[in-house]
């Protein structure tokens, strides 16, 4: 047994399917708990099974109440932490909340991703284990709260790509961007390019310019990016490609939101595909023929049993 204790996965209300699809791959159930919203909308999560000196892991997935989602789910650390006694609790949230506000710029607003992060270590985690989150400051420890991202970069690329890799071209949607996902695609032997995106304000949409950096004409180019919002700048990103002599575009992101009309703006785009993974519970009204599913639930099972094991989380992710 692990020097942590016995392995117990728990879900909130919002990451249910994801979480028993985790389970699953790690030869377990979900232990049994139960969530009682009071007619003030107050919410009492209730633990139903002995986690006693385990080693306990929380799901939460973004959902369209958030607010509420982070209640319960901060609500759920405490009931296993002080109430149940586990040993250790690890967050599991695959988009980790607020992650575009993790700084403050001068200006008068909440940090909130940092404040998320106080709530969590407060409630009594121990640990974060998260995927491709939008700024690296979202890593650095609070308070000893450990934070875990792994990365869907390469996964998304393979699967994309496969065994035929002539006359393709990755592209990033800024520099920024660039430094990371080559890391995560090095020795694949695929050209890059850069597109030249600017995000001047807190609007969802960017700005985004006709340079490129590097060659894209004749090519079958492949935007990565950490998330869609609504798709406006990313189909954005596809125009300059074609403009620039692409053959075809598709794209993949991490975090697949896809909020007001964006899966019909990526329908209707000249965008070839766009994968996205399940770290964003995508319903059926979203769905669509150049929309793509690409599943991180075996990384995020492979990552619980690193952990658990007291490996190496680091290596891993560099496999991966």
């Amino acid at each position: 047994m692990s020097r942590y204790g016995e392995l117990r996965l728990i879900s909130c209300q919002s990451a249910t399917n994801f979480a028993a699809l985790v389970a699953k791959e790690l030869e377990t159930s979900l232990v049994k708990t139960q969530v009682v919203t009071f007619s003030n909308q107050n919410v009492q999560p209730e633990i139903m099974e002995n986690i006693s000196g385990s080693d306990a892991y929380i799901f939460m997935q973004h959902s369209d109440n958030l607010g509420n989602a982070i209640l319960e789910m901060l609500a759920m650390i405490d009931a296993a932490k002080y109430a149940s006694n586990a040993n250790r609790v690890t967050i599991v949230v695959p988009y980790f909340p607020y992650a575009r506000s993790d700084k403050k710029e001068g200006r008068r607003i909440s940090e909130m991703a940092g404040l998320i992060k106080a709530f969590m270590r407060e409630a009594g985690a121990d640990r974060v284990l998260t995927m491709d989150p939008h700024s690296n400051t979202i890593e650095v420890a609070h308070k000893n709260l450990q934070v875990d991202a792994l990365t869907a970069t390469r996964i998304l690329a393979e699967h994309i790509v496969g065994e035929e890799k002539d006359g393709f071209v990755f592209v990033a949607p800024d520099v920024g961007a660039a430094k990371y996902v080559k890391k995560h695609t090095k020795g694949m032997g695929i050209p890059w390019a850069i597109l030249n995106k600017d995000r001047k304000d807190d609007t969802e949409t960017a700005e985004m310019g006709d340079e490129i950096m590097g060659n894209v004409r004749d090519k079958k180019a492949f935007i990565f990016d950490d998330e869609a919002l609504s798709g406006s700048t990313l189909i954005e990103g596809v125009d300059v490609l074609l403009r620039n002599g692409a053959i075809e575009v598709s794209a993949a992101t991490t975090h697949g939101f896809l909020t007001k009309n964006g899966p019909d703006l990526i329908q209707d785009s000249p965008l070839q595909k766009l994968y996205i993974t399940d770290t964003i519970p995508l319903p059926s009204q979203k769905e669509r023929g150049k929309i793509e599913v690409v599943s991180v639930v075996q990384l995020f099972a492979q990552a619980i049993k690193v952990r658990h094991n007291d490996e190496s989380f680091h290596a891993m992710r560099d496999r991966h």
